[in-house]
């Protein structure tokens, strides 16, 4: 079972929902979510997709093995980041400073995985609204949102039943899990986060999968990965131009103090990439709305 882009996850049920964005100047389509069954064959489908269909067709989230392969089949690729990969075989919280990090958060409460319900997909998007970034434009088509019966929720709570941090996971592929998204509310206290990844792990380490994604990184890579003037290095110069709206540097901050796996991340488009496309993601995933809101709202402006 092929490892899935990392916007798209598994599910019980028999039927495909595969997200179609039109990328109108290249007559086109952007895969940006989908459902789909476990025994389905993304690389059969893919490949049944450019034989049948006219124009482009562009994904991301892929991993080194998909990418390689796709670019057999005449996709261009281009590295766009990392993804944090915890090992249920490692230990990942060894480091004296992550398990007091940790320590000082489980003082604040307890964490709780919390069964589907409409009242709590409800409650879920109510808490989002209080949360760090919850008055800033929501990405869209980046990551599952809401609360898919396919996902699973946990909280960090108190004793009083107040959320203060909340991580959705989902299904990836046959010995992997991974996060939808992540929510910290902004009066939560330190710790609180590390202190719901770490109860998150030792619940998924007896299900009998082998790892768990923390999610990707954009714009996180080695030197020879962006060659001066390459396609990858005007993504990776435009993504660094931009960080002030989107802070991967911070957001790698984080994941990196659980000793994660780094794997590589890609973007692979047939029959090649376009900044045209570079531009309709932006556009359709509210990155360029969330630049604009940055730039209004920043103290430069006030």
């Amino acid at each position: 079972m092929e490892k899935l882009p990392l916007s798209w996850i598994r599910q019980n049920r028999d039927n495909i929902e595969i997200t179609n964005i039109p990328i109108n100047f290249e007559k086109g389509n952007w895969l940006s979510l989908g459902k789909v069954p476990y025994k389905f064959d993304i690389i059969k489908y893919l490949s049944n997709y450019i034989s049948t269909k006219k124009g482009s067709v562009l994904l991301r989230g892929l991993n080194a093995s998909m990418s390689n392969i796709l670019g057999r089949k005449g996709f261009e690729v281009l590295p766009l980041g990392k993804e944090a990969v915890l090992s249920f075989n490692k230990n990942h919280f060894a480091k004296s400073s992550i398990r007091e990090i940790i320590r000082r958060g489980f003082r604040s409460g307890f964490v709780e995985e919390i069964p589907y319900s409409p009242e709590i997909e409800k409650r879920l998007m109510e808490f989002e609204k209080k949360t760090v970034h919850g008055s800033e434009p929501l990405l869209t088509n980046l990551y599952v949102t809401g609360l898919p019966k396919e996902t699973r929720l946990f909280v960090f709570k108190n004793d009083d039943d107040n959320w203060l941090g909340a991580i959705v996971i989902s299904i990836n592929s046959k010995d992997k899990y991974q996060t939808e998204f992540l929510l910290r509310k902004k009066s939560a206290p330190p710790g609180i986060m590390e202190a719901l990844i770490y109860g998150i792990f030792n619940t998924l380490k007896t299900d009998g999968k082998k790892y768990w994604s923390l999610g990707e990184v954009p714009f996180v890579l080695s030197a020879d990965e962006h060659k001066r003037f390459s396609k990858a290095d005007v993504l990776y110069r435009i993504g660094h131009l931009f960080r002030f709206a989107y802070n991967f540097e911070g957001l790698f901050f984080f994941k990196n103090k659980f000793a994660p796996i780094w794997e590589d991340v890609y973007i692979a488009s047939y029959p090649k990439i376009t900044l045209r496309q570079m531009f309709t993601v932006s556009l359709k995933s509210n990155l360029l709305k969330l630049i604009v809101f940055k730039l209004i709202t920043s103290r430069f402006f006030v």
